[in-house]
């Protein structure tokens, strides 16, 4: 059954309740200075949404939200050929600037996107194309979104296969990308030379975290990756563990962080059927990562928004008011769509969260 949104009045904790504790107890460290373990969080307390209603004619669900110029960008993969799939709303007040994308096999229009794979830049975004094969560079000259070929970017053959599962550009020659568990390959991400055509090494072992087998699911270490801002690290979160891992992008691993406050305190189990805990793409900005987390406790389904330094230190986790399935930040704000309730009465329902300026250093 979809998630449903919880009844403001079992809402009792506010942000001006935070729980502080001592640093050096929640967060240890192995010999080896690469597994590290959490218990609880410098800051913990809630969010209360606050709903912006925005007329809409589409009827799927939001599948991509982002902060793009300041501005709140959405996608949504409609069937309906007439029904854009990109939308720009203005912030504050969400109104709505303009669209792009329809479905279809003409101009500025898309058979099939994967959305997990997103790039953003200042001038325009890339999305994957599975029709074409290709990163399409979809710009913006301030009124309007079109298609920039010349950014565009055609996997190679030689490449096109590790692409498929995800992928990372670091410059304009080297991508990394991430495998899969049935791979001949031992490891989790290979680090391409894109230009030349070539595999330069593969890095990063699978984790020994549930025994490899036939039986193991494809997908038990599916995985949520962000880069910095610089592009100098990047942080991958395990949709079905309470573990994240933060590399360099020359493949060195940093550390290996396990969340110990929920839960299991084994690390990290060895059931091969896992409740989801990470499940949202993380947002990153300057200082930190943020990402959503699931936890059932006492047969109650709750959501948390979980803050860390790019660094791999615990910053805050805030219990949110609602399940939301994607955010997006913008300064001190996070915005969020929840798609259980976002066509309700012919709206899309945009949830505002406000962040404490002491949290976000902002």
């Amino acid at each position: 059954m979809k998630k449903r949104v919880m009844a403001a009045s079992s809402v009792v904790c506010t942000l001006g309740v935070l729980s502080m504790v001592c640093l050096g107890q929640m967060f240890s460290c192995r010999r080896s200075e690469k597994i590290c373990c959490v218990d609880d969080f410098p800051i913990n307390g809630c969010l209360t949404g606050i709903e912006h209603e925005i007329p809409v004619s589409i009827e799927t669900p939001i599948t991509r939200i982002a902060v793009f110029q300041h501005n709140l960008l959405t996608a949504s993969l409609s069937s309906n050929r007439e029904t854009p799939i990109f939308r720009l709303y203005h912030l504050p007040d969400m109104s709505l600037m303009t669209s792009f994308g329809m479905r279809g096999h003409g101009h500025n229009e898309f058979v099939s996107l994967s959305l997990y794979q997103w790039i953003e830049e200042e001038d325009g975004f890339m999305v994957y194309d599975n029709n074409r094969r290709k990163m399409v560079f979809i710009a913006f000259d301030g009124d309007s979104f079109y298609i920039d070929e010349e950014k565009s970017y055609t996997y190679p053959s030689e490449y096109a296969e590790s692409s498929m599962n995800g992928n990372q550009f670091i410059s304009d020659e080297i991508s990394i990308s991430w495998t899969n568990v049935y791979t001949e390959s031992r490891f989790e991400y290979e680090l391409w030379n894109t230009h030349k055509k070539r595999l330069v090494r593969s890095f990063s072992p699978w984790p020994n975290w549930v025994p490899l087998g036939e039986n193991l699911p494809i997908v038990i270490y599916i995985k949520y990756n962000i880069l910095n801002e610089d592009k100098s690290r990047f942080a991958a979160f395990y949709r079905n563990f309470k573990c994240w891992r933060l590399f360099t992008t020359e493949g060195r691993l940093l550390k290996e962080i396990h969340v110990e406050n929920l839960g299991n305190r084994d690390i990290p189990g060895h059931s091969m059927r896992r409740a989801p805990y990470y499940c949202s793409n993380p947002v990153a900005d300057g200082k930190n990562i943020y990402i959503l987390c699931e936890s059932n406790e006492n047969g109650t389904p709750l959501e948390y928004l979980e803050v860390w330094t790019w660094d791999g230190e615990p910053v805050a986790r805030f219990r949110l008011d609602r399940e939301l399935d994607h955010f997006a930040i913008e300064g001190n704000v996070m915005y969020g769509v929840d798609n259980s309730n976002i066509y309700e009465d012919g709206v899309m329902k945009i949830i505002e969260y406000k962040l404490p300026t002491e949290v976000i250093g902002q």
